[in-house]
């Protein structure tokens, strides 16, 4: 996702040139209506680690003989790794050019392609991705988040016939670890709080929760939420995001999502923050100091993010305020 801004920049600088995209099979379904990506492989990921688990190393090693004939069938002028990790390595050795740039490989890369660039680590989102670009002359002066949707994606069927999107907002309160998570309580106050305020109705999005975020899917829906939490789709979650008023989230995915659409968005990052300035005006950050105070000493409480002890309710409310 927040690698994504490169396609442009790399179009303007060479606006003949094909670009062929590797992603995981499990989200291809969100580069299908990139028209900036003249070609999408798909890197089977899944069925590589089921082989393994299995102890199907005959059926692993065939799967990846296969991938890297895929990769080899064209010659490239440029090959960029920019996960920079041992497996994205280990595809861009496959693939045939002379030129194969990494950024922030992990050490084995090194061994796999010509040349090695570190991260940039600063507060602007996508600034390694970003500084790759500038490094490498692309066109970098509109370096701005994208995503594109899927026109013929139709949620009619997804979304409650009561529920009008336009007078509706979305919270994302789910991800994989728990550290990242907000606490229910605040949860379940602040829906309550802003249905009141805005009279608007609220949309849960999510999906394979586990036992305890169940307990919170199921208060929010008993009283302020109408629940989408595995009735949908990546695409169909995020053409939902796109026609919302607004939405609230902690960092995950469909939270990027909404900012790379350029939604009014309140992201609550807590024992992780990918990033602090998020380049669009209508985008707010909230996040906690006590964990990032010493990596980012720089990072006062600006126009495009609020640095706090403690998120409350009443902080995250005041924000969606001055937001919407």
């Amino acid at each position: 996702m927040f690698s994504l801004p490169i396609l442009p920049a790399l179009k303007k600088k060479y606006p003949r040139c094909r670009i062929t995209w590797v992603i995981d099979e499990d989200y291809q379904i969100l580069l299908k209506s990139e028209n900036l990506i003249d070609k999408l492989i798909v890197f089977p990921k899944k069925k590589l680690k089921k082989h393994i688990k299995d102890r199907s190393f005959i059926k692993f090693c065939n799967l990846l003989f296969s991938t890297r004939k895929i990769l080899r069938k064209e010659k490239y002028d440029l090959i960029l790794d920019l996960q920079g990790l041992f497996r994205t390595n280990l595809l861009a050795y496959f693939c045939h050019s002379k030129n194969k740039i990494s950024l922030g490989s992990e050490f084995l890369g090194r061994f796999f392609c010509n040349k090695v660039f570190k991260r940039d680590k600063s507060e602007r989102i996508s600034s390694e991705y970003f500084e790759l670009s500038k490094t490498l002359g692309f066109h970098s002066n509109e370096f701005n988040p994208r995503f594109s949707l899927d026109k013929s994606v139709n949620i009619n069927n997804v979304v409650p016939q009561e529920v009008s999107l336009d007078k509706s907002f979305v919270i994302i309160p789910f991800t994989t670890r728990p550290e990242k998570h907000w606490d229910h309580s605040s949860w379940e106050e602040l829906t309550a709080l802003l249905v009141r305020d805005f009279g608007y109705s609220c949309i849960l999005l999510g999906h394979g929760l586990d036992s305890r975020q169940k307990i919170l899917a199921n208060n929010l829906t008993r009283y302020t939420a109408n629940s989408l939490i595995d009735k949908t789709s990546l695409m169909e979650a995020s053409v939902i995001i796109s026609k919302a008023r607004f939405c609230i989230g902690v960092d995950t995915g469909l939270t990027h999502i909404s900012v790379s659409l350029g939604q009014p968005t309140i992201a609550i990052f807590l024992s992780t923050c990918p990033y602090l300035n998020p380049i669009n005006k209508n985008i707010k950050i909230i996040w906690t100091a006590n964990d990032f105070l010493n990596h980012r000493k720089d990072a006062a409480s600006s126009n495009t993010h609020t640095c706090l002890k403690k998120i409350t309710v009443s902080s995250v409310r005041t924000e969606v305020l001055s937001l919407v």
